[in-house]
């Protein structure tokens, strides 16, 4: 009897051994399942945050095109905006006739705070900057071909820029004169007078003095010069307003008789920093008769 109950404890033993061996595999093979699943499912997760990415990134990049294409066309816009304008104010003056002027000012800055350079050639609008893709130009023709700039100083053609900067479209006798931010004197030559007189004793000449340039001028001297009748100065001219004119009167002593040439000189001290400092002359010629 002990035999057989020891016999049958052993099966028993054994048979449980064998259920909780069993029971071990199932948990493990349900883990391993159920680990396998949550494996797949991060890799699905993580296609689609990568398909996500992908589409995001693809979106970001259209619009950023779109935003890149649409500033362009309106810096294309107001650059054509600025060399259109420059060029009618340019046509308006010159089909007004002589001695007609406009003041205008150019904007420092394209759309978006882009530097440009606007540029005059004789009949020739140009402006020009650098885009998103490379080097920009845009032009319009003028209907005057004689058209000159006179800013920074020197005979240029490039204009200067920003709205507190003013320039003068002048028509000098059919030529187009752009000045920038300086007084400019000259003689106007129609005002002198006498070009004849009768031996008498001294005379008076005398002459218009006006500033065609954008600033006000300070004082400045006026010359009289000829060979054979007097080299004279005039007194200081204290300053002459934008736009202004004045007269300067010498008085010439007794002369000999006959034709004499003489010159007037503007700013014979050169006083003044002036946008044209060559046409500060007028020659001309005074006969005196017996």
């Amino acid at each position: 009897m002990s035999v057989i109950a020891k016999i049958t404890d052993k099966s028993v033993t054994f048979q449980l051994k064998v259920v909780k061996y069993s029971k071990i595999n199932t948990a493990i093979w349900r883990f391993l399942y159920m680990s396998s699943r949550k494996g797949q499912s991060t890799v699905e997760m993580i296609i689609t945050l990568g398909l996500l990415f992908v589409v995001f990134t693809i979106v970001i990049l259209i619009a950023h095109t779109k935003t890149v294409e649409s500033n362009e066309f309106k810096i294309s816009l107001d650059a054509e905006r600025i060399c259109n304008s420059l060029a009618y104010n340019i046509n308006t003056i010159a089909q007004q006739g002589p001695n007609y002027y406009r003041r205008v000012s150019i904007p420092r800055y394209l759309f978006g705070g882009h530097e440009y350079n606007l540029s005059v050639y004789g009949n020739y609008v140009e402006i020009s900057w650098y885009g998103t893709y490379g080097p920009r130009t845009y032009g319009v023709q003028t209907i005057t071909n004689d058209t000159l700039v006179y800013c920074n100083g020197n005979r240029n053609t490039i204009i200067d820029k920003g709205m507190d900067r003013k320039i003068q479209i002048f028509n000098d006798d059919g030529t187009i004169l752009l000045t920038c931010g300086r007084p400019d004197l000259r003689p106007i030559a129609s005002t002198f007078k006498p070009s004849r007189v009768s031996d008498g004793g001294t005379f008076n000449v005398s002459i218009d003095i006006i500033n065609i340039g954008v600033n006000d001028s300070g004082a400045f001297y006026v010359d009289f010069n000829s060979t054979y009748l007097a080299n004279i100065t005039s007194p200081p001219i204290m300053g002459l307003e934008s736009g202004k004119s004045t007269t300067v009167i010498f008085t010439i002593p007794i002369s000999p008789t006959g034709i004499h040439n003489v010159s007037i000189f503007v700013d014979s001290k050169n006083n003044i920093i002036e946008s044209i400092e060559t046409d500060n002359y007028y020659n001309a010629t005074i006969e005196i008769n017996p």
